[in-house]
């Protein structure tokens, strides 16, 4: 019985000896690295840029009365441009663009063609004050090489008395109406402007 018990005791240590080295030899060999991921909340808030805003483009037309001609008015905010096109084909052309700035509003008025076409007019506001401008359908330059005609600058040359009030609409393919009023008192009268000649002429009553 002492034999075995003695046999028994020597198998225990036998066993923890083996036990021990082999720990002690895996505790010595190296060991990949155990990485841990920790989520991250930052600090302060990333500002976020502020989108910029599009500019608004605006589009106004006005057709001619036989329905021939279109005249279109795009405004995106710098630059008003028009666009005249032939209905009958759909080609069209931008026959006149002016950048904003002292100009701040353009616009084309409902009698803008003359009755066969020939002439248009548009309305500027230009420092503040009201200019009635005319071309020619075919795009091409007036007799003294200018691109249209300044009707306000034109008849602030012509007379001192009156200034235009409105342009109302078409005498004649080449004769336009003009609504004036006296700079002093209340007087108004009725001008038309012969376009080829660029004379202007008494009608004599006044049109409202």
């Amino acid at each position: 019985m002492v034999l075995r018990h003695e046999l028994s005791t020597l198998m225990y240590i036998f066993l923890a000896s083996i036990l021990c080295m082999f720990t002690i030899i895996w505790l010595h060999q190296p060991h990949p690295p155990t990485s841990v991921h920790l989520a991250t909340t930052a600090l302060f808030p990333t500002d976020t840029p502020t989108p910029t805003p599009s500019p608004q483009v605006t589009m106004s037309s006005q057709t001619s009365s036989d329905g021939i001609k279109e005249l279109r008015l795009k405004d995106d905010g710098s630059t008003f441009s028009f666009t005249l096109t032939d209905t009958t084909t759909h080609v069209g052309s931008v026959i006149f663009f002016q950048k904003s700035g002292d100009v701040s509003a353009m616009s084309i008025p409902f009698n803008t063609f003359s009755p066969a076409n020939t002439y248009f007019f548009l309305q500027e506001t230009l420092n503040g004050q009201t200019h009635f401008l005319v071309f020619n359908t075919s795009g091409e330059d007036f007799a003294n090489g200018q691109k249209y005609l300044d009707v306000t600058s034109l008849f602030s040359a012509f007379t001192s008395d009156y200034t235009i009030s409105d342009v109302t609409g078409w005498g004649s393919d080449s004769f336009l109406y003009i609504n004036v009023k006296a700079r002093q008192g209340d007087g108004k009268v009725t001008y038309g402007l012969d376009l080829p000649s660029q004379n202007f002429y008494s009608v004599g009553i006044y049109f409202p």
